[in-house]
């Protein structure tokens, strides 16, 4: 297949994924001597609250169907459910971050350790999306190379596939980079999250452990919120969420 804008923008949302959080754990490793066996516990969090952050999910959205269809409106129930999915992933977050500082970390007593437990957090996301975004590129480049009308499918399947393949070359190249985008806003949230809980170990104050919960269920429910009209309201509140979680960092993070 020819190069074409589509498939550059799209490996370069792979790279962005996949190099971002390597390169701010090298960075933080070579900076302040930080060992980079601090990124597991982040890892575990994120992979904790990803299974966690899909139960609920799932449990919210059938309590919300359930509201709606005896309510008769789908509207409101789903947004106050969208409020609730929000307030419960943010002490979630908050709470898996903090039960990793204490037991899985406890000798994290500085801002560039909690740091590099932050890479860890918000960049095991950010890669795992780029492994996904790597795998179906390779996927739908193969469909080009051995079409679904060569496979022995029903014709209904194969015209599903070929649909599928379709709608995926068709897309606009500036997708990718939106989600590109998209990622370097997870991995910065993910590091604000994680030094907010960090400053409640450093200061003594519990205050900063519900500012994180709070920041996180914002961010959350408007995730929640703005994909449904797409990439392009989701990316345009990552940039928003991506910017406070920046202002954050330089703010608190290194003091």
């Amino acid at each position: 297949m020819p190069m074409t804008p589509l498939l550059l923008t799209t490996i370069l949302q792979i790279v962005v994924g996949l190099a971002a959080p390597l390169l701010l754990a090298r960075f933080t490793h070579r900076r302040w001597a930080v060992p980079y066996a601090l990124l597991a516990p982040g890892v575990i969090v994120a992979l904790v609250v990803q299974i966690a952050g899909v139960l609920l999910g799932a449990l919210l959205g059938g309590g919300a169907a359930l509201l709606a269809a005896s309510s008769g409106s789908g509207g409101a129930p789903s947004f106050v459910f969208v409020g609730v999915l929000g307030l419960l992933s943010g002490f979630l977050i908050a709470g898996a971050l903090a039960a990793a500082l204490v037991w899985l970390a406890p000798g994290a007593a500085t801002v560039p350790q909690m740091a590099m437990i932050g890479v860890g957090y918000g960049g095991a996301e950010v890669m795992l999306r780029a492994v996904l975004a790597a795998l179906l590129l390779i996927a739908n480049l193969r469909l080009i190379e051995t079409p679904p009308a060569r496979w022995n499918l029903p014709p209904e399947e194969v015209a599903a596939r070929q649909a599928d393949l379709d709608a995926y070359f068709a897309r606009d190249p500036v997708e990718p980079l939106l989600e590109a985008g998209v990622a370097l806003a997870r991995l910065a949230l993910g590091l604000a999250l994680t030094l907010l809980v960090g400053r409640m170990f450093l200061t003594g104050e519990v205050g900063w452990f519900f500012g994180a919960a709070l920041w996180g269920a914002v961010a959350t429910a408007g995730q929640a919120l703005f994909s449904r009209g797409g990439l392009f309201p989701s990316a345009v509140w990552w940039a928003f969420a991506g910017a406070v979680s920046l202002i954050i960092l330089f703010w608190r993070g290194g003091k």
